[in-house]
């Protein structure tokens, strides 16, 4: 995938053919003349020999096992821990790459090698940038929540780069440059655990594409669902919560914004909607956009419903320091996805307004999965295996 930015004149001269050849990918040539490829995102999978799972956990807590057995069983553990650590366990992983296309004269001149390795590390956060707005866009699409952005503390402490010269007409990979760079000593698994469908992964890169060029507004906010769900699925109920009040709270003002454009608003109705509090833009200003009534105290209405879980909730844990349960967070996902849905179908009643819901034509999961269990099922069998032979040996910490 490469989602797509306005072409600029270091791309005169590259016909969708040559596209074609750089990117490996058919689909450059319908590339209009008018656009280049982005940050160029490739999944793969790949089966590598890993240490045995909770291996550094015995490790580090080994201890609190050892009172409990006896010298024979004691004996077997410490057999069939060098036994596993020996065989190690066949895993398989994701694995990303990720193509940066830079014109030479965007190269800064050749300085010290240390110069040159942090101009290469920035160059780098910046398609990482490009990589967590993809998996934001994906996770959507796949209506997955398992997949999640990366941060810097979870990336491996080295990163391979490879820099090639290519120009109009020519193969890429005839100079290539081979350097590994340092990022960061931590050492952690990348939290893709799936390559993604081609159709999800499709429609997540024409969001990119859309938002590279102003065309996708609500990115930020599926920025905060994406962060919501990830805090559901790891038990933080009221971080989920809190999360939610913000995400609705920027679908509001973002189509209150977007809208009023539409609509020519005159300078002083864009102020106003804009320095209203949030009762105020919702009854008022987005009720305007919307052209329909809006109550916020009617429990019986999908923006009352909201309005009385999800936002009462959020203020409980801002401001009076509350703490909700899973449940909870049950309530406040399906309230925000019932609001979404109604802003959608309200959007698309309004002819100059169809735009803003195609935007938002992405649904959440109707029903909730019990994703860390379907996560257990697709394990490797031979993690499963040495699953048994690590607990046959009691070579789990408690």
């Amino acid at each position: 995938m490469a989602p797509l930015l306005e072409r600029s004149p270091a791309w005169e001269g590259w016909a969708g053919e040559d596209l074609w050849t750089l990117l490996e990918w058919p689909g450059a040539k319908e590339i209009p003349e008018n656009l280049m490829p982005g940050t160029q995102i490739r999944f793969r999978r790949a089966r590598v020999k890993s240490i045995p799972p909770l291996r550094a956990a015995d490790e580090a807590f080994g201890d609190k096992v050892l009172p409990f057995l006896n010298w024979r069983e004691r004996l077997t553990r410490r057999r069939g821990l060098r036994s596993a650590d020996r065989r190690g366990v066949m895993l398989t992983r994701s694995v990303v790459s990720l193509s940066s296309f830079i014109p030479p004269s965007e190269i800064p001149d050749e300085t010290g090698r240390e110069e040159e390795l942090d101009w290469l590390r920035s160059q780098f956060f910046v398609c990482l940038a490009d990589l967590n707005r993809f998996l934001t866009a994906l996770s959507m699409t796949s209506r997955d929540w398992r997949i999640g952005r990366l941060s810097a503390g979870q990336l491996p402490p080295l990163l391979p780069i490879i820099i090639d010269h290519v120009s109009p007409g020519e193969e890429p990979g005839q100079w290539p440059i081979h350097c590994v760079v340092s990022i960061r000593p931590e050492l952690l698994d990348v939290a893709v655990e799936d390559e993604p469908p081609p159709d999800f992964a499709w429609q997540a890169s024409a969001m990119v594409s859309a938002a590279n060029k102003g065309a996708e507004p609500y990115l930020q906010f599926f920025s905060f669902v994406e962060d919501a769900w990830a805090y559901s699925l790891l038990g933080e109920a009221t971080r989920c919560i809190i999360t939610l009040g913000m995400a609705v709270e920027g679908l509001v003002s973002t189509t209150v914004r977007e809208g009023a454009e539409r609509l020519g608003w005159s300078a002083e109705e864009r102020e106003a909607a804009s320095a209203a509090w949030l009762k105020e833009c919702v009854t008022v200003h987005l009720a305007k956009v919307l052209n329909r009534k809006i109550r916020v105290d009617d429990q019986g209405s999908v923006w009352g419903t909201w309005w009385s879980t999800t936002y009462r909730m959020r203020n409980g844990a801002v401001h009076e320091g509350q703490s909700y349960s899973a449940a909870d967070a049950v309530r406040a996902k399906e309230a925000t996805s019932a609001v979404m849905r109604e802003m959608r179908s309200d959007l698309a009643a309004q002819p100059r307004l169809t735009d803003l819901a195609d935007a938002l034509k992405v649904d959440f999961p109707d029903e909730e999965h019990d994703y860390r269990w379907e996560m257990v099922q697709i394990l490797p069998a031979s993690l499963r295996r040495a699953e048994k032979e690590l607990r046959r040996t009691k070579g789990f910490a408690d």
